[in-house]
């Protein structure tokens, strides 16, 4: 997947996501819609037709091309694929400009 828009939450977790690091709000579940929004969801949700549904707290994360990859394939429990090495995450949230938590992040 290449990154082409990514929002960063108030309260950070760091995770690695198909090689990309990304800061999500907590545990729950990451997954990636047909036209590439990567979305957290607080609980596991399901797929429709083109995208992922959830009747619980979601965020949208960033934008992907998905290079090939069936975003069915997609859904990751966020506590199985937690950054368990790298940068501290204390000091990321709202106000930071994109390009320096990608850069940061590796992104």
């Amino acid at each position: 997947m290449k990154i082409i828009q990514m929002n960063i939450p108030d309260t950070p977790v760091s995770v690695d996501y198909f090689g990309i690091r990304l800061l999500v709000n907590g545990y729950g579940y990451i997954a990636t819609d047909e036209d590439g929004t990567v979305w957290w969801y607080k609980e596991e949700p399901t797929y429709s037709s083109r995208e992922w549904h959830c009747s619980c707290d979601i965020d949208k994360l960033l934008t992907v091309d998905l290079e090939g990859v069936d975003w069915k394939d997609t859904l990751r429990p966020v506590q199985d694929i937690l950054t368990l090495s790298g940068a501290s995450c204390s000091s990321r949230g709202k106000g930071r400009d994109v390009k320096e938590a990608l850069s940061a992040f590796g992104g």
